[in-house]
């Protein structure tokens, strides 16, 4: 009975008690609606009223946890003048309607319930004690004391709570997932060690290896945070941006020339040539390609127009390599995780910027669990790789003890924890979790995956229900796209913040804190929810006027392609596919194709014929170039079979079947597919004998091409004759190209025959590439000019003639081919004695060779370049270079490359003064 109370009457008094029991519950029941949680049941017990109230039964809500706790605060903030006590507690519990038939009553009965009544008989009077679960998924912070573990009726374990104070406003409660930095002693000093002379003598990169969740990122997080103020640019691939080009080099290229994430193309374009007149004026020319990267809009340029189709990815991503170089001179930490899910595009465009980081002042360092994908130093940069290994029992079980330091849980398991983890950081740390919340092992379960399946089973239903929709958006995605495609299902603003322990705000997008979290909350969707949100969410990515742009094509080809609407998914991978090859992705060209020809003949019917074979045969040649031959192989035959014997079409897949053996060294092979076109022809042209263009035009095309597989089996007469048969046929159709091709031919075919006719018809080549703008045909015939020079000793002209050819391969893109002409022209350097102004050349060729796997290129560049060097005095070095060009020659099987390096090497040792270890 209240103070004032006490000196009136029994009955005055049992009023006023009465009364304010009654306001109790009023502001309970004003308090629950509020809140949207629910009032079962107000029993009258022991001279008081006891409150039952849920927020999981009837319905769930979201942030249970903390609308109860702002409910029990409602309550004992109210300051009715009666003692008020609150336990709230959360676990599963038995919901329904309990008593006899003639008082009946919805209530909540369970362990979760029972323990909810001993937090209460825990409390004092206006306080408010909650179990350490409760708090731990509670989205609303409140001020909290902890108590001291206490043994409670029913439970063998020590009990964790604590008391709660007044809401905290404006701050989020802590992630579990940032916990203490154990083990990774050897592996960080390395790092920063390597980081602090990167940046003080040479460039370098590291690759991090190791399993999902074995503490890659943590380890670089503790990196960067020792990184001593050094600029710190930090990118995050995702798997569904895998098969978007350029996506990641976007993101680099425009932070390094300052244009805004979110700028527009055409404004994007503006602000990209104003940099590059200002910083890297003689790149200007080459915006065009830029461009593509960085999804902006740049009229066209001459040399751009110039370059040879085939050339223009290599140069773009030349064009890419010097910006980057100019716009970070200062030191610069470059972080890529998951670098395995880097686009194609984006990891070519960065090997080739990597390439150079020995004079440059950066570090690379890059997550990846398989280095054979995506960015990885197999593309042509040098990188250390550091393999993450399982942390070991001692260092698992300290982890396991700063994670359970609380929970006061027996050495035991502790020790099965640790078992359990096998090392794995993430897996011990989620097991961890799962322990201090269930309160023993035995309901744990027994894989990473199911571990944070069960985490997301235990959300409550909206906010479970908000992170799986949000996992068909992809690993990351900003919040004016969810409020776009899914504003209508979730209310705004989506409560983002109560699911911190999955996903978190990475510049200004949503980003799933692991890609393990977004598959298994992906996978908890039924089938066909995941395909009608795909299909949301494509129709709602569609631009209601016009054509999207290059940017949304790969999403929309995404997500209806997961929708099963196949009309769709169709037409938006097509054209995904032939934007992707017009701006030099070869390689997502070939994923967006092939998935639109898998739609395309899922339903018979849905797309022409005609259209179909063309599709198929884009396809072919985005493979040839992204070198996958077998999926070349794949689409020319399904080009073939929905071909309906058109001559023309037919004869020109059997062109590209040819073409397709020829890269893969299968000679004979490809002259039988050779034949087989023109045996297509000649049968068209018996039964309908009448003169036509595309015929012979086609057949010139097929003799040249045979002609090309001949003079490589050094089969020079036979490569001679078809030559003139093409001739024939290419004047008969006005086909330049086909002719100049024919002339070179004749010329390397004639020459090596020791026929005096070939100059003749290498003159004629000429003047057909410069009408053409074929530079890389012109640079081709400039080179064997150069070299009848040399071998006349007209030294003058082999020089001009090399320069020639090097600026028509610069012309043309062909950055290999410029590493060819830089050989050459180095020979004769050499052979003047002008090895100072040859070296550079040798090395800058061999350089380029590595980087693109030319591996007889390099054998022959480390030749000329040991002799060079042991012709220049430093006989020791030229000797250590020319053993190398011995042994590359032999491991592939070039003998008269290794013959050449051998005399060589010879010459090397008599100038070192080493005669007697001279080969004989």
């Amino acid at each position: 009975v209240p103070r004032d109370a006490r000196t009136k009457s029994l009955a005055e008094g049992a009023a006023v008690v009465a009364e304010r029991l009654d306001q109790i519950v009023n502001v309970a029941v004003a308090a629950a609606e509020r809140h949207e949680v629910s009032l079962l049941a107000t029993d009258v017990a022991g001279g008081g009223v006891k409150l039952i109230l849920t927020a999981g039964v009837p319905e769930s809500v979201e942030d249970g946890e903390g609308r109860m706790l702002g409910v029990g605060r409602a309550i004992i903030d109210a300051d009715l003048g009666l003692p008020v006590r609150v336990g709230v507690n959360t676990g599963h519990v038995f919901a329904g309607e309990v008593g006899a038939p003639w008082r009946r009553v919805y209530t909540v009965m369970g362990d979760a319930v029972n323990l909810s009544a001993r937090l209460m008989s825990k409390a004092s009077h206006g306080e408010l004690v909650a179990s350490r679960v409760t708090l731990e998924h509670a989205a609303t912070p409140f001020e909290t004391r902890p108590l001291e573990p206490f043994l409670v009726k029913g439970k063998r374990h020590p009990q964790h709570a604590s008391t709660v104070g007044r809401r905290i406003e404006g701050r989020g409660r802590e992630s579990i997932a940032e916990v203490a930095f154990v083990g990774r002693v050897a592996e960080l000093a390395m790092l920063v060690s390597s980081l602090h002379q990167a940046i003080d003598e040479r460039g370098a990169c590291v690759e991090v290896v190791g399993e999902p969740g074995i503490g890659k990122s943590r380890l670089v997080r503790e990196l960067i945070d020792r990184s001593d103020g050094v600029r710190t640019i930090r990118l995050t691939c995702e798997p569904f941006a895998a098969d978007r080009p350029y996506f990641m080099a976007r993101v680099l290229l425009r932070t390094a020339m300052q244009i805004p994430l979110d700028a527009r193309p055409h404004h994007a374009g503006v602000l990209l040539t104003e940099w590059l007149d200002m910083y890297a004026a003689e790149w200007l020319p080459y915006a065009p390609l830029l461009a593509a990267a960085i999804d902006a809009e740049v009229g066209q340029s001459r040399l751009v127009q110039e370059l040879g189709a085939d050339y223009r990815a290599a140069r773009l991503r030349e064009a890419a390599a010097a910006v980057l170089h100019t716009a970070f001179r200062h030191p610069l930490l470059l972080v890529v995780e998951d670098a395995m899910w880097m686009d194609e595009a984006s990891a070519l465009l960065m090997a080739k910027a990597l390439q150079q980081i020995d004079d440059l002042p950066w570090f690379g360092c890059f997550t990846t669990r398989d280095p054979s994908q995506g960015l990885g130093a197999r593309l042509g940069y040098t990188a250390t790789s550091v393999h993450l290994d399982p942390l070991d029992t001692t260092l698992s079980a300290d982890l396991a003890a700063a994670l359970t330091d609380d929970a006061a849980i027996p050495h035991s398991e502790l020790v099965e924890l640790c078992a359990r983890a096998n090392g794995n950081p993430l897996f011990l740390l989620e097991l961890a979790h799962a322990r201090r919340e269930l309160g023993s092992l035995d309901a744990i379960p027994g894989s990473l995956e199911d571990l944070i399946g069960a985490r997301v089973d235990r959300l409550s239903p909206s906010d479970r229900s908000l992170l799986r929709h949000a996992a068909v958006l992809g690993d990351r995605f900003s919040p004016t796209l969810f409020e776009r495609t899914l504003g209508d299902v979730f209310p705004s603003p989506q409560a983002w913040h109560r699911l911190d322990d999955f996903v978190m705000f990475d510049q200004g997008e949503v980003r799933f804190r692991h890609d393990l979290v977004r598959r298994v909350a992906y996978a908890g969707l039924p089938f066909r929810r995941r395909r009608d949100l795909h299909l949301r969410i494509g129709r709602a990515l569609v631009p209601r006027h016009g054509e999207p742009d290059g940017a949304r094509l790969g999403l929309l080809a995404l997500h209806f392609d997961g929708s099963g609407d196949h009309d769709a998914a169709w037409r938006y991978n097509r054209l995904a596919g032939r934007w992707a090859r017009d701006n030099y992705a070869t390689v997502e060209a070939t994923a967006f194709y092939e998935r639109a020809l898998t739609n395309a003949t899922a339903r018979p019917g849905l797309v022409p014929p005609d259209e179909l074979v063309g599709v198929f045969e884009d396809f072919a040649d985005v493979a040839i170039l992204a070198g996958r031959f077998d999926l070349a192989k794949d689409a020319l035959r399904g080009a073939r079979k929905r071909s309906d014997g058109h001559p023309v079409v037919t004869a020109r897949l059997c062109r590209k079947e040819a073409r397709v053996r020829e890269l893969l060294g299968r000679h004979a092979s490809a002259v039988t597919w050779y034949r087989r076109g023109l045996r297509v022809l000649d049968e068209h042209v018996a039964a309908k004998p009448a003169a036509d263009a595309d015929i012979a035009a086609e057949r010139g095309r097929l003799l040249v091409g045979g002609a090309s597989t001949f003079v490589r089996q050094q089969r020079y007469r036979r490569c001679a004759e078809w030559c003139h048969l093409a001739l024939q046929h290419a004047s008969e159709a006005g086909d330049r190209a086909t002719e100049a091709h024919a002339y070179y031919l004749l010329d390397w075919a004639l020459g090596e025959l020791g026929d005096q006719r070939a100059a003749e018809y290498r003159l004629l080549a000429q003047p057909i590439y410069e009408e053409l703008g074929d530079f890389a045909g012109l640079a081709a015939v400039l080179n064997n000019r150069g070299v009848d020079a040399f071998n006349a000793g007209r030294w003058d002209e082999c020089t001009e003639h090399m320069q020639q050819s090097m600026l028509a391969r610069r012309r043309a893109g062909d950055v290999v081919g410029m590493a060819q002409c830089s050989q050459n022209l180095a020979e004769v350097l050499t052979e003047q004695g002008r090895y100072d102004e040859a070296e550079p050349l040798l090395r800058e060729a061999r350089r380029v060779w590595r980087a693109s796997g030319f591996a007889v290129g390099v054998g022959a560049v480390t030749n000329t370049l040991g002799r060079t060097i042991a012709r220049a005095g430093r006989a020791e070095e030229g000797v250590e270079l020319l053993r190398e060009a011995v042994e590359q020659c032999r491991a592939l099987a070039q003998w008269p490359f290794a013959a050449e390096a051998e005399a060589r090497l010879a010459e090397a040792l008599v100038l070192a003064g080493r005669e007697s270890e001279a080969p004989d």
